[in-house]
């Protein structure tokens, strides 16, 4: 996943999704996108590796549908990497 998708996330803006154990954390009521769920990241490892490069470790991932009202392309949005770090399901999932 990612539009970089090799290799672990260590800076903010380096289109990678974090991998490892995370939880959901918040359900983000007023997305414009359909039911998006805040992922808690980063965590103390994320951290020490963005230190590490001297970076920001990113935040804000979430899982989440398509843009509201966008729902009809179903599983074809599945083509291109087309969040922003994000991971990106159909409304049905």
């Amino acid at each position: 996943m990612g539009r970089s998708p090799v290799g672990a996330k260590t800076c903010e803006g380096d289109n990678k999704i974090p991998e490892g154990e995370y939880r959901i954390e918040d359900r983000v009521e007023y997305s414009a996108f359909h039911r998006a769920l805040l992922i808690s990241c980063s965590n103390a490892d994320d951290m020490a590796r963005a230190r590490a490069q001297h970076c920001q470790p990113g935040g804000k991932i979430m899982i989440h549908g398509l843009r509201n009202g966008l729902g009809w392309p179903g599983a074809l949005h599945r083509r291109t990497d087309w969040t922003v770090g994000c991971i990106a399901v159909t409304d049905a999932e």
